[in-house]
């Protein structure tokens, strides 16, 4: 015979109870006096506060901005300078921390302050060590946003609305630069045939002289025009071997005052780390405080690392306007580091070490006697040899033949075509008639709808 309700949920309630108090017993001798008075203390109300420092702690970034940015970055270095990320909390398992977490996090800190010791102090450990990687993910998100939607994104709409506003004017000077090229053609091109035909009669042709030149494109198009047009299209156009990505790169240059007073804070803040292909980048992004630091406004040519000077970045960086020989645009190079940064961040090529959105994915691999263990399982279960040599070169085969056939069909396809960058174009597929059960559905609905 099984027990009655109330006797089995009063079992139930004390066998939880006792895995709750074997939870915050665990995590209360982690910690040493002076961390438990640390804890104590984030639930203190400063005078002439409304909240608690926990309560501040737990409050997140609500705008994305430059000063937000700061901001959040400061919060981060607050909790983690509570000196608690080098507690190990493995040895409870993470859905039990990340339940008392929550509840930390939720919870009032008068409600928080009126617990045992071991308990208060457990909630605590668990919510601050919750708080660390929030933090971080949390100021990682924000430079995330604010990149790719404040500023690559706005930078690339003033480009565009720029463009739109200069391009009746560069229209009009390219039409007349292409009047005098025609010119200057069809005379030159006048005076070809008649050398062919002299030169069959055995006879001379005097040369067009370049007087008679500039009389005929004149009679089309002044001079004066002509040197206005030519002005306005290497203003408007651009040099030839720019690219497409040059003019929003320029407007993004003179957002620097938005990304100067968190640069600093980021690198000293967040801990990060990158696999080779984010090494250099990340070097970079650390050395920026130094080159523009201390009030300076020139850099040395010799100071930067000139391979992640990629495209229009080239031009922007070590030819702008006004620079003396040998420095450079240390604004341009800036954000030519911040851009290939975010990019590596969004890759994991770079990552944050106390992240648990910005992490290291490879950090979660197992390895050691644990992947010795686990193996047998994995390989069976996704039906995997044990040798992945084999299986790699039957997946690189299948993958080669894929491409060969997709690109041998690419010449008949007229549903698919590449632009002058590069990128791939697919037609829109025809509509397809509603087939007759669709239309019957659709009456048969109308006809159940209420009428009005």
């Amino acid at each position: 015979m099984l027990p009655g309700v109330t006797t089995l949920v009063r079992l139930v309630a004390s066998r939880r109870e006792s895995a709750n108090q074997r939870l915050w017993e665990t995590l209360y001798r982690l910690l040493d006096d002076e961390q438990r008075s640390t804890l104590d203390v984030l639930l203190e109300v400063p005078d002439g506060q409304r909240n608690s420092q926990l309560d501040k702690l737990r409050r997140p970034p609500l705008r994305v901005s430059g000063p937000a940015m700061v901001d959040a970055l400061q919060r981060a270095a607050e909790i983690l300078g509570l000196g608690f990320a080098e507690v190990d909390t493995e040895v409870v398992p993470p859905r039990r921390l990340a339940e008392l977490s929550r509840y930390g996090v939720q919870g009032k800190a008068s409600l928080l302050r009126r617990h045992g010791d071991s308990r208060r102090a457990a909630t605590l450990l668990a919510t601050v060590t919750y708080l660390q990687s929030r933090a971080v993910d949390d100021a990682l998100d924000l430079p995330d946003v604010l990149i790719s939607s404040k500023l690559l994104a706005r930078a690339e709409r003033e480009s565009a609305k720029e463009k739109l506003r200069t391009l009746p004017k560069l229209g009009k000077a390219s039409a007349k630069l292409a009047a005098a090229l025609g010119v200057l053609l069809e005379v030159t091109g006048a005076h070809d045939d008649l050398a062919e035909q002299a030169a069959d009669d055995s006879a001379t042709v005097e040369p067009v002289s370049l007087a008679q030149v500039w009389a005929e494109i004149e009679a089309v198009v002044p001079r004066s025009e002509l040197t206005e047009a030519l002005v306005a299209v290497v203003e408007l156009a651009g040099p030839p071997d720019s690219d497409s990505d040059e003019a929003w790169r320029a407007v993004l240059v003179k957002r620097f005052a938005t990304v100067r007073p968190f640069l600093p804070l980021l690198c000293e803040v967040i801990r990060f780390g990158a696999d080779p292909d984010g090494q250099r980048v990340l070097a970079a992004l650390r050395d920026l405080p130094r080159l523009w630091g201390g009030g300076r406004n020139k850099v040395d040519r010799s100071e930067i690392d000139e391979q992640l000077l990629i495209g229009s970045w080239r031009r922007l960086v070590l030819h702008a306007p006004d620079l003396e020989p040998g420095t450079i645009d240390w604004r341009a190079y800036t954000f030519c580091v911040l851009e290939q940064f975010h990019r590596c961040l969004r890759r994991r090529d770079i990552f944050a070490v106390n992240s648990s959105k910005w992490g290291d994915p490879r950090a979660k691999l197992l390895a050691g006697s644990a992947w010795i263990t686990a193996k047998p399982v994995v390989l069976a279960s996704l039906n995997l040899p044990p040798d992945p040599d084999e299986h790699l070169d039957e997946r690189a085969e299948l993958l080669d033949a894929t491409f060969r056939e997709v690109t041998a069909g690419l010449g008949d396809n007229t549903a698919v075509r590449f632009d002058e960058h590069g990128r791939l174009h697919l037609a829109a597929l025809p509509a397809e008639a509603e087939p007759p059960s669709l239309e019957n559905l659709l009456k048969a609905a109308r006809r159940g709808m209420p009428s009005s």
